[in-house]
């Protein structure tokens, strides 16, 4: 199959986590599949319209910018070229859109739209706790506009509340064409190394307890501020722990700020964003538990990544946690309240470091090549009709 992906971002400048590692995920277990990437370059590295054959990191794609970052938002930017791409995107069995704002430009293109399978990474439910009355309605507007336009449109969450049985209800009109789409996690890569030998090439502490947190750093919705707090508070309680970062993004320079200000540069670590897979790895391995104390997220990437690792999980209970972390063995899970996290993952913390713990295999349920297999079944399915 000739397979669009659509995608704002590069897979390599402009990086956009769990999205970013899905798509590459389906490039490396292509097969025979064709696979081109439609997407954003960095202003001045590619030219806009132009085929590039990107190989590299066990992935080999052809890359075709339609946009550049300086349009912003990046997506307003893509979304307002793509349309131009029409007669090129009718010429791929299958186009494949990892978010709706890049399906809305087809709404009268009969042939793209029997050939479009679209992703759903969040939830519209979101936007009713944050983006007030009237951004809400604009976005259900075109959520529900995106979802007419798509062949198949599949929703990462299975979570009652805001997964796949909410968008069915809510979109009762288009119930057939909802599905579910796990998200993938290579345990060829993704997997158990001994602790020690990885912390000492890279330099971690081997007397620390480390608490790794790795993914977008942003405070809305990821709570990143909050860790200084929770770091302080386990030091103060005479625990040996280390904090390492590893990510990029608009909070980054004011997390290391306050973390410099409230502990000290000693108990921690920012690492940036880390494109080489087997160095990610081995920071994996060398933590005890990874935290994530988002207020929202769909299936977290990171943490599925770290429990494949042999890593503990400490995480809110958000999005689809308890398919493949189970409270008490692969770790903590604690209330999704912003009063109570603070003291919620200390304890949890504290419990880690004096407990033994086993993991339950459930991450196995989302391993890579089962799930991307699944998906070119889907994608074929397609084509044959």
């Amino acid at each position: 199959m000739r397979i669009a992906i659509l995608h704002v971002g590069d897979l390599r400048s402009l990086a956009l986590g769990g999205v970013d590692q899905y798509i590459k995920n389906i490039i490396r277990l292509k097969g025979e599949n064709q696979i081109s990437v439609f997407g954003v370059t960095v202003k001045g590295e590619y030219e806009i319209g132009k085929h590039y054959n990107i190989k590299g990191n066990n992935l080999e794609y052809t890359f075709i910018p339609v946009s550049d970052d300086s349009h912003r938002p990046l997506t307003l930017g893509y979304i307002k070229q793509i349309k131009k791409y029409s007669s090129v995107l009718e010429q791929y069995d299958v186009i494949y859109s990892q978010r709706i704002e890049p399906t809305l430009p087809f709404w009268n293109k009969k042939i793209i739209r029997s050939k479009l399978i679209q992703v759903v990474h969040g939830s519209s439910y979101y936007t009713t706790m944050h983006w007030g009355k009237l951004k809400t309605l604009v976005y259900g507007f075109f959520e529900e506009e995106s979802i007419r336009i798509a062949k198949k449109t599949n929703i990462v969450l299975m979570r009652e509340e805001f997964g796949v049985p909410y968008y069915k209800k809510k979109y009762s009109k288009y119930s057939s064409k909802i599905g579910y789409a796990k998200i993938p996690v290579n345990t060829d890569i993704f997997k158990h190394l001994e602790k020690q030998n990885c912390r000492k090439e890279l330099g971690l502490p081997n007397n620390k307890f480390i608490i790794l947190y790795g993914g977008r750093v942003e405070n809305d919705p990821k709570r990143v501020l909050l860790l200084p707090e929770i770091i302080k508070k386990l030091i103060s309680n005479n625990q040996g722990v280390y904090l390492v970062i590893i990510g990029d993004g608009t909070d980054l320079v004011r997390l290391t700020n306050e973390l410099r200000e409230s502990v000290g540069e000693e108990y921690f670590l920012s690492v940036g964003y880390i494109e080489n897979r087997e160095t990610f790895v081995k920071y994996l391995n060398s933590c005890d538990v990874n935290i994530n104390i988002s207020e929202f997220e769909g299936t977290c990437t990171s943490s599925l990544e770290a429990i494949a690792c042999g890593c503990r999980i400490l995480s809110t209970d958000v999005g689809d946690i308890r398919l493949f972390v189970v409270d008490e063995k692969d770790g903590y899970i604690i209330k999704n309240e912003s009063s109570s996290i603070i003291d919620d993952s200390v304890k949890a913390i504290e419990n880690m470091i004096s407990q033994t713990m086993t993991s339950s295999d459930l991450y196995k349920n989302y391993e890579c090549g089962k799930v991307v297999d699944d998906l070119f079944i889907e994608m074929k399915t397609l084509v044959s009709k």
